[in-house]
């Protein structure tokens, strides 16, 4: 962020940067309640930014204060079973196809076991990048996850695509097709970490 002359105060406007770019698109976190908490803002040229809203109807371009929270966060606390993917426009897809889906601020490497909390008890689905920092993303998910939730799956994206979004894609427009398609890959994975068991009274008596 730029500071104005004289001020110890951040600007409420983007950082200027070289050549000229366009936002293409942008994606609401919002509370429980469904108020706007804070943004991200895609580019082109590729390029993320974070704002949250002032009192005035503006922006202010950091998060400062701002507490962290998931992707789609109303729709994660209400479904018990929660896509999680390495960015916005790859839980977008997921969700078009019918299922829930979140991720973080900020991409990979960026996962805080502050977001695990709202998944607690709930059946996950892991579908990171095709990369090295995607695999090391994926993993410290399970990490924090572990412990806390129902079952989780690790998706591998089939190669050599490089995201679940570069995979639908190529699989056409056809929403059906694209969600079968997910669908029977996720089937097909087994749990990385299994289903908790579940016990009669009786069985629970015994042992």
């Amino acid at each position: 962020e730029r500071m104005n002359p004289g001020s110890a105060q951040p600007t409420r406007h983007a950082p200027r940067q070289a050549g000229p770019r366009r936002e293409v698109a942008h994606y609401d976190y919002t509370d429980p309640q469904g108020s706007l908490v804070f943004q991200v803002v895609r580019f082109d040229p590729k390029e993320f930014r974070q704002r949250r809203p002032d009192r005035d109807g503006g922006w202010i371009w950091n998060l400062e204060g701002v507490n962290r929270i998931p992707y789609h966060l109303p729709e994660v606390l209400q479904d018990d079973t929660v896509a999680i993917t390495e960015g916005e426009k790859d839980a977008d897809n997921v969700r078009a196809c019918g299922l829930t889906a979140t991720c973080n601020a900020g991409g990979a490497g960026k996962w805080l076991d502050a977001y695990s909390e709202f998944l607690t008890g709930k059946n996950i689905i892991v579908i990171p990048d095709n990369d090295d920092p995607g695999k090391k993303h994926g993993e410290s998910i399970v990490k924090s996850l572990d412990g806390k939730v129902n079952s989780l799956k690790l998706i591998q994206v089939p190669a050599p695509y490089k995201d679940v979004s570069d995979w639908m894609e190529s699989l056409g427009v056809d929403v059906f097709v694209r969600g079968s398609q997910l669908r029977d890959l996720i089937n097909r994975t087994p749990h990385t970490l299994k289903p908790l068991p579940v016990y009669t009274m009786a069985e629970l008596e015994s042992q």
